[in-house]
């Protein structure tokens, strides 16, 4: 048996045994420092055999990391998606305080998915094209919105009157209400006005596209009608005009031959006056011896 205290790392009534239990020093007093998976330290030497325990460092692995690390020997980093950068846990380094918009995971190494985004993932994405992931921290969409859609983050749906991608298509003017239809399909909510069928109300109904075949045909056959009425009225015109300036003709040239035959009439009785005249002039002079 021993009398008095034991050296250092050691105890017993002997003094024969190392101290244990994560203790050392004089009368095994002290406690060690954090050494790995908990295990004792050295009983003299106080080093921990298989080194420190995540989160701690020092000569005697009792200092805990800095703000900012955190592991074995305090090597690593906290992320830096974590709400506050220099707040993690000093074993594991998951972030204290959660993440910062746009990640996930308990490090925040993970961008937000599955069509969520910001602020601990919990906003949904609008109708992005093809339904692609939004930006996962402002909810904007690559590659533009979805039929239907509109604005940065494709949530605002088409103005009235039109539809479609990019919202360029304009509702059918034949929507029971004129230019009201559905803001993805471009589908008349309220059906087709009179005549026209389907769901862009673009198709002609049957019936009535006989009945307008029949119109053109009508109208078709009154324009024909109408035209050959002017054209006959035309020729009749001509034809009277014709003849009103054969007639005009005709009487010009009896009016020619009445002038010629007055003429000679005229030039037989002055030739029958002079001769006249003449036999008078002869009877009338005395002969003379």
């Amino acid at each position: 048996m021993c009398i008095g205290p034991c050296s250092a790392g050691w105890n017993g009534l002997k003094c024969n045994k190392e101290c244990s239990g994560e203790y050392y020093g004089i009368n095994c007093s002290s406690k060690c420092g954090d050494c790995l998976n908990f295990e004792q330290c050295h009983h003299i030497t106080v080093s921990c055999l298989n080194g420190c325990d995540l989160g701690v460092f020092g000569e005697k692995y009792a200092s805990q990391c800095p703000a900012g690390q955190y592991g074995r020997n305090c090597v690593k980093i906290c992320s830096q998606n974590c709400r506050f950068f220099h707040k993690c846990d000093r074993r594991s380094g998951s972030c204290q305080d959660g993440c910062e918009s746009g990640w996930k995971g308990l490090k925040c190494e993970s961008e937000c998915n599955s069509n969520m985004f910001g602020a601990g993932c919990s906003r949904q994405c609008g109708h992005c094209l093809d339904r692609a992931q939004c930006h996962h921290i402002n909810g904007t969409c690559p590659s533009g919105c979805d039929a239907g859609y509109t604005g940065d983050t494709c949530t605002d749906v088409c103005q009235p009157g039109s539809y479609g991608v990019g919202c360029n298509q304009k509702c059918s003017a034949f929507c029971s209400v004129s230019g009201i239809c559905d803001h993805v399909t471009g589908a008349c909510k309220q059906g087709c006005k009179r005549g026209w069928i389907g769901l862009d109300c673009l198709e002609v109904k049957e019936k009535d596209e006989n009945n307008i075949r029949l119109y053109i045909i009508g109208g078709t056959l009154s324009i024909s009608v109408i035209a050959n009425v002017l054209m006959l009225v035309y020729v009749i015109h001509i034809r009277g005009k014709v003849k009103q300036l054969k007639t005009m003709d005709k009487y010009r040239k009896g009016q020619a031959n009445s002038m010629k035959t007055t003429e000679g009439k005229y030039d037989t009785i002055i030739h029958s006056s002079n001769s006249d005249y003449q036999e008078l002039g002869v009877m009338g002079q005395q002969p003379t011896n």
